[in-house]
């Protein structure tokens, strides 16, 4: 009876089911296979149909029962571990344990509205098409077990004997998981953290649609260290990590511009024909020297920067770019505030650059130093909505990195 109710939440969307002596029959659109139910997970459908202890919590991701809770949970250290599993016990038999989503999730999951069938559809799609033609010839069904019907989460569970009200289960629960992610993070160099803790619209960075097939060996030789800052953005999962890895790109050639700039202006002066130890020409010496040092200020050394570095004209272009493809005035005329200030990009050639150089350093500071200037709610808090305010500055960062990159290339 369970399994029929199961096959009956698998035809809502639009899979029909046949159940053919033990064989279940499942086909969508031209695509026919036997779907494979191991007695396991006939067990779990039998146990989450007649029982009516579950509840999902779609807004914090996590599943609760009468003496468990369980959090879906976000990786944030690279490892080589696919299926990790570590458990962590107390002397009152309480558990908690970091594994692979249980088996009662995913069908409480599977049942929710929040499912989305697109991505489970995408994978059979993509395994029915890499078939060969003989073998699709022979058996025009092929089989997929049931867990291909699900989406491949980790979860981390707290378990307790105790008879527990479940507003109780649910706080403790918590607290033992996060603790326990803490000490995984300290003992194992194994760092996760709870899905419902990231507030920020998703750490997908949007970027305009490139086209970035090429492939050729590039000519010129790269400056390692810009390099090195470069892929520490790329490869970072946080933008407010990523986005202070492409603005040391631009720093590091704050001083080099600065001085090239100096040495310049000094240069003309000292190199005329009139040019002599005069008092006058000393004075008008020192004078260069004198504004120079008055204008070493971060933001001003950022001007200098793009300004040596990046065509005006191009970075509107592709600023206009950004905006078409958000259809969102994201930097031109931002709807919120940044961080405690609205700062605009006006996109007219003698402004572009300055404002910029302003919006960047005010995100760059307030990345570093939030804590001693704004009120504790408009901190940078790592996986907080804030997240999402430097998530849209990215894309912009990123191009003049770039740029800044090929510029000191030999």
């Amino acid at each position: 009876m369970a399994l029929e109710l199961f096959l009956k939440d698998l035809e809502r969307f639009e899979f029909k089911t046949n159940v053919n002596d033990s064989l279940i029959e499942v086909d969508y659109n031209e695509i026919q296979f036997i779907l494979e139910i191991e007695e396991e997970w006939i067990r779990a459908i039998n146990k989450v149909y007649k029982a009516k202890q579950y509840e999902l919590n779609s807004t914090s991701k996590f599943m609760v029962s009468n003496n468990s809770i369980e959090f879906q949970v976000f990786k944030l250290s690279t490892s080589f571990t696919y299926r990790p599993y570590y458990e962590f016990t107390a002397e009152n038999s309480d558990k908690v344990f970091l594994s692979s989503m249980s088996k009662e999730y995913h069908i409480n999951l599977f049942r929710s509205d929040d499912f989305d069938i697109n991505r489970i559809v995408r994978r059979i799609k993509s395994r029915f098409s890499s078939r060969s033609e003989r073998i699709a010839t022979r058996n025009p069904r092929f089989r997929i077990g049931i867990e291909d019907l699900f989406y491949n989460y980790t979860t981390i569970t707290f378990q307790t004997r105790k008879k527990v009200g479940r507003p109780d289960l649910i706080v403790t629960g918590r607290q033992k998981c996060k603790s326990c992610l803490l000490k995984l993070a300290v003992a194992q160099n194994e760092c996760w953290e709870l899905r419902e803790t990231i507030k920020a619209k998703g750490f997908n960075i949007p970027l305009p649609i490139e086209d970035n097939n090429d492939l050729t060996i590039p000519k010129s030789n790269y400056d390692d260290d810009l390099v090195g800052f470069y892929k520490v953005a790329k490869s970072s999962l946080f933008p407010t990590q990523s986005f202070l890895a492409y603005y040391h790109v631009l720093e590091f050639n704050f001083l080099k511009v600065a001085d090239e700039e100096l040495f310049s202006k000094t240069k003309s002066i000292i190199n005329s024909t009139s040019f002599n130890s005069s008092y006058e020409n000393v004075n008008k010496l020192l004078a260069v020297l004198q504004k120079h040092e008055k204008n070493l200020d971060e933001t001003n050394m950022l001007k200098r920067v793009l300004s040596k570095y990046i065509d005006e004209e191009e970075l509107i272009k592709y600023i206009q770019e950004i905006e078409k493809s958000t259809k969102e005035s994201i930097y031109s005329k931002p709807k919120t505030e940044i961080f405690g200030e609205r700062i605009q990009i006006k996109l007219e050639e003698g402004h572009t650059i300055a404002n910029t150089a302003k919006v960047l350093k005010h995100i760059r500071n307030s990345l570093v130093h939030s804590s001693d200037k704004y009120m504790r709610e408009e901190c940078v808090i790592p996986f907080s909505e804030s997240e999402s305010i430097v998530i849209k500055y990215i894309p912009l960062i990123r191009f003049l990195a770039e740029k800044v990159i090929y510029a000191n290339a030999k």
